[in-house]
């Protein structure tokens, strides 16, 4: 009978042994009181795990909002920046045509001067000649003319002393 008794001791301790830590005590004897309060705490409990869920669930949406809603500022700030960026681009480039065709006018309007200027001293030149031209040519008349006066002088001359000749008394001073 030891040994029975001792076998059963051995059985009971190894079914306790297999036993998961995690099992439930043997269920208390509860009044009709007790088990509406146990209830009511589980069902509160429920509802608490519940709301808590909701509310993480709720948090999550509202990071995934608020990171979407942030990943979408950023791209509208990129294409901003892009936009601007190909505004000032833009604008450059019209800036620099406006400036090389300005620029453009201007040399236009340099070698219009300088070509005013030019004429403008070329007429001066053609009148200086003209001047002088003139100048020379009315030098030239006078000295034809006097060579002509000179020439008929001579010729009045030798006509005066070819008369002499002809008639020794004309040749006589008069008094």
């Amino acid at each position: 009978m030891k040994k029975t008794i001792l076998e059963a001791a051995i059985l009971a301790a190894a079914a306790f042994a297999v036993l998961p830590a995690s099992a439930e005590p043997a269920p208390v004897p509860m009044t009709e009181m007790e088990y509406n309060i146990n209830v009511v705490k589980q069902t509160q409990m429920q509802i608490e795990a519940e709301a808590r869920a909701k509310l993480e669930e709720r948090r999550r949406a509202e990071a995934a909002a608020a990171a979407a809603k942030a990943k979408a500022e950023e791209k509208a700030r990129v294409e901003r920046a892009r936009a601007e960026r190909i505004r000032a681009e833009s604008a450059a480039a019209k800036a620099k045509a406006k400036a090389e065709r300005q620029a453009k006018l201007d040399r236009y309007a340099d070698e219009e001067r300088e070509l005013e200027l030019e004429l403008k001293r070329l007429d001066v030149e053609a009148r200086r000649a003209a001047v002088g031209n003139s100048i020379a040519t009315d030098k030239a008349r006078a000295e034809l003319a006097r060579e002509k006066a000179q020439l008929e002088l001579d010729a009045l001359r030798v006509q005066i002393d070819n008369l002499k000749k002809e008639d020794p008394a004309l040749a006589a001073p008069t008094p």
